[in-house]
């Protein structure tokens, strides 16, 4: 079983921070932590990226291994580059977006038990769900694509900040992300967010649903029903920071403090990228 993170890094810096140099450079924090805490528990992690994510913030992580995949997807596709190095995966493998952090070994349920045929982050409920229009939408694509029978779907979609699969699922899923895309193509869409959150997660919700996949869920349904996915994710020592938070100095300025007190060899990353890169900037007073 693989552990594997990617990035992209497009001409404006990261999705959640284009246009603002400054904020870009905050993502370091974040990315160190996640693989810090993934490293803690399942040994080597590896990272694909893009030779701009490379030069200008993933060398400054001690990823045991980096293998440098350009970038085919325009911003409109910002989250599709994740769904082209999954398609690249030869065996089992679960995915851990940048901005994750695990403290606590919540995998290994899913690893070593075979009942289960893959892994997300959690289903979103339906009154959350901000692709739920999706297939009514898109309904003649649906059917005419046998994605799923439009009539059966219950409009909720999996949250993917963690994904994972057997290798064996893994094409009918990537069939599922393709055939949308390309719809939204050819529909000329817009709205990137909406594209990057169906192309990706919900498209892995249809697949779950068309195959009777078994899911494992770091963030069990009823938990989240209960709790919200936020106070879910704090019960089961796990985070995720969501949208632009990773890029808020309040937030970035707690994710370096933990990052030193849980992890002692930190402090020598954290010193060389503000020596290097955050030296002359404004914002680094604002984390210290």
């Amino acid at each position: 079983m693989k552990i594997i993170q990617s990035f992209a890094q497009f001409d404006n810096g990261s999705p959640r921070a284009f246009g603002d140099k400054e904020k870009n450079l905050l993502g370091f924090y974040s990315f160190l932590l996640s693989y810090l805490t993934l490293n803690k528990y399942y040994g080597k992690i590896r990272m694909y990226c893009n030779q701009a994510a490379q030069d200008a913030l993933i060398k400054y992580i001690p990823y045991d291994e980096v293998n440098i995949v350009e970038n085919r997807n325009t911003e409109q596709f910002w989250s599709y580059y994740k769904v082209d190095i999954m398609k690249s995966m030869r065996t089992d493998f679960i995915h851990v977006d940048t901005d994750v952090f695990i403290f606590a070994d919540l995998f290994s349920e899913f690893i070593n038990n075979e009942e289960y045929d893959i892994i997300v982050q959690n289903h979103i409920p339906k009154d959350i769900n901000y692709v739920k229009g999706y297939v009514d939408m898109f309904r003649e694509l649906v059917v005419q694509h046998n994605i799923i029978d439009p009539d059966k779907y219950d409009g909720r979609c999996n949250s993917c900040g963690i994904i994972g699969m057997r290798h064996k699922h893994k094409k009918p899923y990537i069939e599922i992300c393709e055939i949308m895309r390309k719809g939204f193509i050819d529909a000329e869409t817009k709205d990137n967010w909406f594209i990057g959150m169906a192309s990706e997660e919900l498209a892995f919700y249809l697949a779950e649903l068309k195959n009777g996949w078994k899911s494992y869920d770091i963030l069990p349904y009823n938990d989240v029903l209960k709790y919200t996915e936020k106070g879910a994710g704090n019960y089961h020592n796990y985070t995720h920071m969501y949208l632009d938070s990773k890029f808020q100095p309040r937030y970035v300025k707690a994710i370096r403090m933990k990052t030193l007190h849980e992890f002692s060899n930190a402090i020598k990353y954290i010193e060389r990228y503000e020596k290097e890169v955050m030296k002359n900037t404004e914002i680094l007073k604002d984390i210290l």
